[in-house]
């Protein structure tokens, strides 16, 4: 004969279906069990129905908080975290760093995150760890923010490598292939590119844009053919992001997936192909788009010197897949798919149609084709036309980043010292977009005398190029960022004021950090 069952042998789940089939089949046919131990134990005594009431009561609270069928097995603790080798931060670069991370924050988000990057680099610099208490707070940020990952890992030191591999969330810090770290802290090689379609979407991203990045030809092509291993499988989302991350240095061989791309499912990555093939000139689709453009180019005049465009055919089937889409609205068709074939051709295909070099071709385009020119100029990084482009237009046209380094620093000097007012406004955000990052100090000084010299209340300069602007200074003498202070204090539109403000509290702390932990 079996031993009776006791309240001790009783779990939770056991005693809450026992409840629920008393109030089913009423207490007067089956009595509710009583409390099991890990609940307290049988109540008082008492009718029937009261116990089921209590019971159903006990019942409801338990599935409002939980409650264990019995109590917890007793975990190991961790092992200690080995002895730190770096020193602490100095007081005033550990009060810098609680500053970027109070409430409110002294900075936008983005803003903050750029200057703890920045925090962390001069901290590895100088051979300084993360202070103890603000580690958690690190971690956690860069579990949500990627691009802190990097230069936070250097300076985490043996306790925060420590407590990073404790938590699950943060266990992604140490994990990043771009410079994983081992036990002690020795970096470790990227991934073996064999495990790409087990790498979760972040690593396979931070990969991408790794490879990309390499002065390997080899490596750089081994992008495309990664990304081409799991086309099929992978969800839209994943797929336009490495598009966009090929993207960010085109090679010739990625021809073959982004023709695969232009017959992709989606809209988005369809539309993201033919864009990124524009870049291309060598590609299937350029050759495609030259062949459409070249009939449609024809000189005229007496010696030949204007140069026709007839209006395009409306598009086939193989025309709408290479991006002969209809127009956006207000936008003619003939514009739109012109200009969709200049960009996409070989820009060979206008200068063998006009019998005349870049610059005099150019001059020759009608508008809407101008523009279609820069933007392939701009994505194919080409040098004869960008000089070609800016010497009909006499100013910059957003090209003077395709120049090489001396030519467009002599650009950017010459054309600041012209811009005298608010005539000369387009030029001026030409010209700082096209700022290098940091901007020598001259360079740098001359971007803010240009600022100056435009009255304030006509001082409008998109919040885009007032980042870029920011990301140029910041090599720059105090002197220039004095000016800069006093620029900030006048009437500016207010969207202006703003994002100039914000810029110059973010230089000023950047400063000070760079004290701080020189």
């Amino acid at each position: 004969m079996s031993a009776p069952v006791t309240v001790e042998d009783v779990t939770v789940e056991d005693w809450a279906d026992g409840v629920v089939a008393a109030a089913i089949l009423g207490s007067g046919r089956r009595a509710a069990p009583e409390l099991p131990a890990a609940l307290g134990g049988p109540g008082p005594a008492a009718d029937s129905g009261t116990r089921l009431l209590d019971a159903a009561t006990v019942l409801a609270a338990v599935r409002a908080v939980g409650a264990p069928d019995a109590p917890e097995a007793p975990v190991d603790a961790p092992v200690p975290a080995p002895a730190d080798t770096l020193a602490p931060p100095p007081p005033r670069a550990r009060q810098l760093l609680e500053l970027l991370h109070a409430r409110p924050a002294p900075v936008p988000a983005a803003e903050r995150d750029v200057l703890v990057a920045h925090w962390l680099a001069c901290a590895a610099a100088r051979g300084v760890r993360v202070p103890h208490d603000l580690l958690p707070t690190l971690l956690e940020r860069a579990r949500t923010t990627p691009t802190l990952r990097a230069p936070l890992r250097p300076v985490l030191d043996e306790r925060g490598r420590w407590l990073a591999a404790l938590h699950p969330g943060w266990s992604a810090v140490l994990a990043d292939h771009r410079a994983a770290a081992s036990p002690a802290g020795t970096p470790g090689a990227r991934p073996d590119p064999a495990a790409w379609p087990h790498l979760p979407a972040p690593a396979r991203l931070a990969l991408l844009l790794d490879l990309r990045a390499s002065p390997d030809p080899a490596e750089r092509a081994t992008a495309a053919d990664l990304v081409a291993s799991t086309w099929a499988n992978d969800p839209v989302n994943e797929r336009t992001q490495h598009l966009e991350a090929l993207g960010s240095a085109l090679v010739e061989t990625d021809d073959a997936l982004l023709e695969r791309a232009l017959d992709d499912r989606s809209v988005k990555v369809r539309g993201l192909a033919q864009a990124l093939l524009d870049g291309l000139p060598t590609s299937r689709r350029a050759q495609r788009m030259a062949e459409r453009l070249a009939p449609l180019l024809s000189r005229s005049g007496i010696l030949g010197r204007r140069l026709d465009v007839a209006t395009p055919p409306d598009p086939d089937d193989a025309g709408v897949r290479d991006g002969l889409t209809p127009p956006p609205r207000g936008t003619s068709r003939h514009d739109w798919w012109l200009g969709t074939l200049v960009a996409g051709a070989p820009l060979p295909v206008l200068t063998s149609a006009s019998g005349v070099d870049e610059a005099a071709t150019y001059q020759r385009l009608p508008d809407p084709l101008r523009a279609a020119v820069r933007r392939a100029v701009l994505l194919r990084r080409d040098v004869d036309w960008a000089r070609a482009v800016i010497a009909v237009e006499g100013r910059p046209s957003g090209l003077l980043s395709v120049l090489p380094a001396e030519e467009r620093t002599q650009h950017l000097g010459s054309g600041l010292a012209r811009c005298r007012g608010a005539g000369d406004l387009r030029d001026l955000r030409d010209l700082l977009a096209a700022l290098p990052v940091p901007a020598d100090p001259g360079l740098a000084r001359e971007a803010v005398e240009a600022l100056h010299r435009v009255p304030p209340p006509r001082l409008v300069l998109p919040t885009e190029t007032v980042h870029h602007l920011r990301d140029a200074l910041v090599d720059a003498p105090p002197a220039t960022l004095d000016r800069l202070t006093d620029l900030v204090r006048t009437d500016l539109p207010e969207t202006t004021g703003r994002a100039l403000s914000t810029a110059l509290q973010l230089l000023s702390l950047r400063r000070s950090i760079s004290e701080a932990l020189r």
